[in-house]
């Protein structure tokens, strides 16, 4: 999280030249609905070991809330960019994490990496993006309109 970068660690990180890898979300919308579902159900991820069901919520979006997140969402992303100018920084896209996994093992430095083919976490909401929001058609056009991806 980006509220967690104190100045002692910015410092430390920039001195070290330390690498970074920062996950983010192409797709905002998404990103808005983990935020939602996560405040609401207070649970963040789900693994093999977790006895809580995946279930699958419907929420309506207010378009409002929803351009304020995008927007400083951005800033925040832009922002943690320009705090390390001494560090290499690979952008990781949540969407592409299995399919850049190479590179990032490439990037880290690691030599004969085993991939493990297993992922433990499963998906909160398997749901489609239209059948998670009450008010889909609407956010669609408001998407569209705003240039978001969705």
């Amino acid at each position: 999280m980006y509220s967690q970068l104190n100045n002692a660690l910015v410092k430390y990180i920039n001195e070290n030249r330390i690498s970074i890898i920062h996950l983010t979300r192409k797709n905002k919308l998404k990103q808005y609905l983990s935020k939602i579902r996560m405040k609401k159900t207070k649970v963040a991820h789900i693994d093999n070991s977790n006895k809580i069901e995946s279930h699958p919520l419907k929420f309506y979006v207010n378009k409002k809330k929803l351009k304020k997140f995008i927007d400083q969402s951005k800033i925040h992303e832009e922002i943690f960019r320009k705090k390390f100018p001494n560090c290499d920084i690979y952008e990781l896209h949540y969407e592409n994490i299995q399919n850049d996994f190479n590179q990032v093992i490439k990037f880290i430095g690691i030599k004969n990496c085993m991939r493990k083919s297993e992922v433990s976490i499963r998906k909160i909401n398997y749901l489609e993006i239209e059948d998670q929001i009450s008010n889909y058609k609407e956010v669609e056009l408001f998407c569209i309109k705003n240039n978001i991806t969705f």
